[in-house]
């Protein structure tokens, strides 16, 4: 062709004025390549195009960006050519913290049940949770590897970014706190507010990225300084757009609310006033869901659940409901919470404090000495607390024969040895139905005046909290039951609260990895004993709860016993809420329901809608249809995923402020994680997690097996797994990105010099420790803190964190 493609090109104008060494435009290319009766490699389209060598390179960007685009495609012998109209995908958009992302499809059978890996480069026209219309490309040469290109957004998931105003090469930007977040944002609003550097701020959003234009946006709040107290929980409900100011009608309909229960509120209700109905919670809780109060008699006990009936307040779709059923529960942040419900219900009517009329849902039980609930029946009631008892008190009156505090709880210590007993039966029950029960470690926090963390402590589980647990469950599974027999098209409809049991894949691999630690599953019915993969969907079908509780039992005697609960762990679903009863598989139980928290849980409040619905109105219509209800299932279970990240980036950044100044100090710990880029380790006495990258281990090469959650020396043999102790040197912190970094002590490796033994060298203070508590070095964060048991009486002036336990 020569030079004739200057002519023949409609835009070699544009491209002229343009570029020093215009090329052939993308769309001429593509021309002469479907045009060509030969296939055409990079070399044949310059010399087709005879091109001099400034051009040549030009014309090699320009091929490059179309194959990144996907105009044009490379076969194994880099002949290039026009790909195949591709269908057109909906899905959203997953950011990696490293920059690249990949796309997840709302219909994965268009790609082959994979997601889509999206570069950086696509990353800069999207953002972490945005809603993309997408298409599938192969990457050039030999690679299968699934790609997406991003073909425009459809759904913008962030019009609200909170950051920290930086100083980019001169020129101020907001680098966003969420990590996942890559874009810096330019703000146009910068005099209008006395922000400084470092501070945090709310960013609009007013013009969103794509390849060629950066994000841009309008300063909306200054939160304050970077690591000022209380900043982390701002900045943690701006990022997970946690809802947290009462609407006006909200106030409005609160404040409407009477300050006490009438006695017109009592009529049709069964009066309990007279039972001995006590709380059992912890030191700091202020709302009270539940009361119960035990009765022996000659073939086993009555037992009585009363749960603050919120119901009564709460009316479907009046504002209070709106705004609970935005939030869908309650977020416990230490030494915060954000209610779902406002504080004159969540603290007052519908908690169940002591000496005071309430209006309760009861759950009243009929249970015999082996545990098992013979019958059970639910009804509206007003009860009258007689104590507020917590779980220390408790603990000590009824498991350590505290008689001090036993005089103190005179009144009601016969009715408490009645709960005891009765515990006692409900939990062998428990074990021999086979629920699984892990050991696990809550933290908890004690905060100096300025509200840093002062000390991070671990609380040993209380009997007392396992007693209100197991009345708690038998009160869900009444729930549960009680909506399963309900028959007819007028049957109400609530949330169930399910736990599938491994997946055949997630099973294969647990007994894979049981196998190389020696131990097998005992199955039921005729699988018997298997120590491989075997026939899995066999084996799916005779694994049991009870099989899996007794691998955790068996396995708290074997030396990798942190290992394998991991395994299982790793192999259990999330539990979800849904309209349709699946059973919840780790309480090895047939079918349960969230009844007995509606003060901090919107599907309990669903639960007791239709609980009262069937009690009062059964001829009736129910005001949801499943469609909602499985929609109300879908957004609860994602709200409380959402509670417990923003939950969890706050503990992590109080974990980094609190080991700022403990750069370069020695502490024992224990080795709680083994990935392929080395070590998660948990300091002993503080229950601090952080990361021993790989390539800090020094002297020999380390292999990582993913089986059996170890690193081994090629070399050496040395082996590192879930469970050892080592020794541990804190090397590095950073609150930005909340992240940790240890090394070992036996193999510390200074830069540029020889392993060495620092074990016995005292901790010096280094440079990064002495500057500001700031650090831009890389590293990865583990999991959460954990807990503590502090006497709550004890006098140190000190505020410990609130904390509301999961009672079922």
């Amino acid at each position: 062709m020569s030079r004739n493609w200057q002519k023949q090109d409609p835009e070699f104008s544009n491209e002229e004025k343009k570029y020093p060494h215009p090329v052939p435009s993308r769309a001429f290319i593509i021309t002469t390549i479907q045009q060509s009766a030969v296939s055409l490699d990079f070399a044949a389209l310059v010399k087709h195009y005879a091109l001099n060598r400034h051009e040549k390179e030009t014309l090699r960007h320009r091929i490059k960006a179309m194959l990144r685009d996907g105009q044009v495609a490379m076969n194994g012998k880099e002949e290039l050519r026009i790909p195949k109209a591709r269908p057109k995908l909906i899905g959203k958009v997953y950011a990696h913290v490293e920059g690249y992302g990949f796309f997840i499809p709302e219909d994965k059978s268009l790609t082959d049940g994979q997601d889509l890996y999206l570069s950086p480069f696509q990353m800069k026209q999207a953002m972490h949770g945005d809603v993309v219309e997408a298409e599938m490309l192969t990457s050039g040469g030999r690679s299968n590897k699934k790609e997406g290109r991003i073909i425009r957004v459809v759904t913008h998931a962030n019009t609200l970014i909170i950051g920290k105003l930086i100083n980019d090469y001169g020129i101020k930007v907001v680098k966003p706190e969420n990590r996942r977040i890559h874009h810096k944002i330019q703000v146009t609003n910068l005099s209008e507010f006395a922000v400084k550097e470092n501070e945090i701020v709310a960013v609009t959003i007013s013009q969103y990225p794509n390849k060629n234009n950066p994000i841009v946006g309008q300063i909306s709040k200054v939160f304050g300084d970077h690591m000022d107290a209380g900043i982390e929980i701002d900045v943690a409900i701006a990022n997970h757009q946690l809802p947290h100011e009462w609407p006006d009608a909200v106030v409005n309909q609160t404040i409407a609310i009477p300050d006490e229960i009438k006695e017109y509120d009592c009529l049709n209700r069964v009066d309990l006033r007279h039972l001995p109905l006590v709380t059992i919670d912890g030191v700091t809780a202020r709302d009270f869901d539940d009361a119960v109060y035990a009765k022996k008699t000659q073939t086993g006990y009555v037992l009585y659940v009363a749960i603050a009936d919120v119901a009564h307040y709460v009316s479907k779709d009046s504002p209070l409901d709106q705004e609970a059923k935005n939030r869908a529960t309650s977020v416990y942040f230490p030494n915060r919470v954000i209610p779902m419900l406002p504080e004159k219900l969540s603290n007052g009517l519908c908690s169940l404090n002591p000496n005071v009329d309430r209006l309760c849902m009861v759950c009243e039980m009929l249970i015999d000495n082996q545990g098992e609930i013979k019958r059970s029946k639910f009804y509206e009631a007003v009860m009258h607390s007689k104590a507020r008892l917590t779980y220390e008190a408790v603990e000590e009156v009824l498991f350590m024969d505290n008689l001090v505090l036993g005089d103190e709880y005179q009144h009601v210590i016969p009715h408490l040895q009645d709960l005891k007993s009765l515990y006692e039966i409900l939990r062998a029950q428990r074990n021999e139905r086979g629920a699984i029960g892990f050991e696990t470690t809550e933290p908890e926090f004690e905060f100096d005046s300025a509200g840093k963390i002062d000390r991070i402590s671990a609380r040993d589980s209380l009997k007392s909290h396992q007693l209100i647990e197991e009345f708690m469950v038998r009160a869900n599974v009444c729930a549960a039951n009680f909506l399963l027999k309900q028959r007819g098209k007028h049957r109400p409809l609530a949330l169930f609260r399910n736990h599938l049991g491994p997946s055949e894949e997630k099973l294969t691999q647990l007994i894979s990895m049981l196998a190389k630690e020696g131990m097998t599953l005992t199955l039921k019915g005729e699988a018997g004993n298997t120590g491989d993969a075997g026939n899995a969907e066999k084996i799916l079908a005779a694994v049991s709860p009870k099989t899996l509780a007794a691998v955790v039992e068996k396995a708290k005697s074997h030396e990798n016993f942190e290992a394998i609960q991991l395994m299982i762990l790793r192999a259990m679903f999330q539990a979800v809420y849904e309209a349709e009863n699946h059973g919840h598989f780790g309480l090895a139980l047939t079918a349960y329901a969230h009844f007995t928290s509606p003060i901090r849980r919107y599907p309990d409040l669903l639960v007791h809608r239709a609980i009262k619905h069937a009690l009062r109105y059964k001829n009736e219509l129910y005001v949801y249809s499943f469609e909602q209800m499985q929609q109300l299932g879908e957004h609860c279970s994602t709200c409380e995923r959402r509670a417990d990240d923003a939950t969890r980036d706050v503990i992590d950044f109080l974990k980094c402020d609190y080991m700022m100044d403990k750069i370069d100090q020695c502490f024992s710990a224990t080795i709680s994680g083994v990935t392929s880029f080395g070590l998660f380790a948990t300091l002993d006495e503080q229950f601090v997690d952080g990361l021993i990258h790989i390539s800090s281990l020094a002297g020999d090469y380390f292999v990582y097996d993913g089986d059996r959650q170890l690193l081994m020396g090629e070399r050496s043999r040395k082996v590192y797994k879930i469970g050892d102790q080592v020794e541990i040197r804190v090397s590095d912190v950073s609150t930005e990105k909340r992240q940790i970094d240890f090394v070992l002590t036996d193999t510390y490796l200074p830069f540029g010099g020889k392993a060495q033994d620092n074990a016995k060298q005292p901790a010096k203070k280094s440079q990064a420790a002495k500057k500001s508590k700031q650090s831009t070095k890389q590293s990865t964060k583990k999991g959460e803190p954990k807990p503590s048991k502090q006497n709550p009486q004890e006098k140190t002036g000190k505020k410990r964190t609130r904390n509301k336990r999961n009672k079922g």
